[in-house]
């Protein structure tokens, strides 16, 4: 369990949303089994008393085993009573976390991985009353609603399969892949080295034999996929955090210096959001601002840049601001023969 001390970190715990408190609020009370007052409370979260005592009695209603005590003087004291774990074992914690987390398994639905995720859903929500499941359901739908699109893996179950058992047997797999850029899917054997998910889909880094290099590749991409007898070994040195460090998104690549220069109408949105752990913002006299960042230069990359529109502009690399006027070009180019056939 992590301690916490009431006269510290006041101001970070400002900036947490009121579900992300009620979080650290249901890790405190089981933390401190004698209670805390809700002037503490006030206190540690930088927030006001009106707020605290709403989020307690939210918690409380919500069938949490949360009580209420006055002390001399009048003073309130909120305290966790009863047993610190659910049914299943979890603190309450822990088992609020998770259950505001079963739309994020959406995707993988049908797969084995989903369906031992579903079945471990299954045995938390079972020590959990019928009222914090209510809550914590409607939070979910309400956070579900800003997440982008899932993607159903269920046609993907055997394809998965065999590339995890070929991760963890150290087994090399056959894939046939589709690429967006070609018309037929290859055959190529590759060792898969790590299996992430972004944006909802599900991805594999391996390296590839065909292309002698470390890759990322979509697992919506990959028609077939079969172990086969050849082993491989993971290098001591790969990381896959480490590898996708120069990603502006997923795929990864060599990291190059990019400066862009953001129009003032677009400065404020670009500042107040991190694109790139690397990134540093400069901020001008104008309005405008000048956005660095040490990545790798990918479709991705590219395709953001473009979806600012006139707003921003590459400085360099000069490569990259080329293939970006190209493209705007091109762009422009199909609208104006658009214009041009209907007169």
């Amino acid at each position: 369990m992590i301690s916490y001390s009431l006269h510290g970190a006041a101001a970070v715990m400002k900036e947490l949303g009121t579900t992300e408190r009620q979080l650290h609020l249901l890790r405190l009370l089981q933390n401190r089994r004698q209670g805390v007052t809700v002037d503490d409370l006030s206190r540690q979260f930088g927030v006001s008393l009106k707020t605290v005592r709403r989020d307690l009695v939210r918690l409380r209603d919500a069938g949490f085993p949360i009580q209420e005590a006055t002390e001399a003087h009048g003073r309130h004291r909120w305290s966790m009573h009863g047993e610190s774990t659910t049914g299943a074992g979890l603190a309450f914690d822990e088992a609020f976390a998770l259950a505001l987390s079963t739309q994020c398994i959406g995707s993988l639905a049908g797969t084995e991985i989903g369906d031992a995720a579903r079945s471990a859903m299954a045995k938390l929500r079972s020590g959990l009353c019928e009222r914090t499941l209510d809550y914590c359901d409607r939070l979910a739908r309400s956070i579900t609603l800003l997440q982008s699109r899932g993607v159903d893996y269920a046609d993907k179950a055997d394809i998965l399969e065999q590339i995890l058992l070929g991760h963890e047997e150290r087994r090399n797999v056959f894939i046939a892949y589709h690429s967006r850029g070609s018309t037929e899917p290859l055959t190529y054997p590759i060792s898969p080295y790590a299996i992430r998910q972004y944006q909802n889909a599900v991805y594999i880094i391996g390296h590839s034999e065909q292309h002698d290099e470390v890759r990322c590749f979509k697992l919506d991409r990959i028609v077939e996929a079969e172990r086969i007898e050849f082993p491989f070994t993971i290098p001591a040195t790969f990381d896959a955090d480490a590898y996708l460090g120069p990603a502006f998104g997923i795929y990864s690549g060599e990291p190059e210096r990019v400066e862009i220069k953001i129009a003032a109408a677009a400065a404020r949105p670009i500042a107040e959001s991190e694109w790139h752990a690397s990134q540093e913002v400069v901020h001008h006299a104008d309005g405008t601002l000048t956005l660095t960042m040490q990545v790798a230069i990918t479709p991705e990359l590219e395709s953001w840049i473009l979806s600012l529109g006139p707003e921003a502009k590459v400085i360099e690399p000069e490569s990259l601001a080329e293939a970006i006027a190209a493209k705007a070009t091109a762009i422009a180019a199909q609208y104006q023969r658009e214009v041009k056939h209907e007169r």
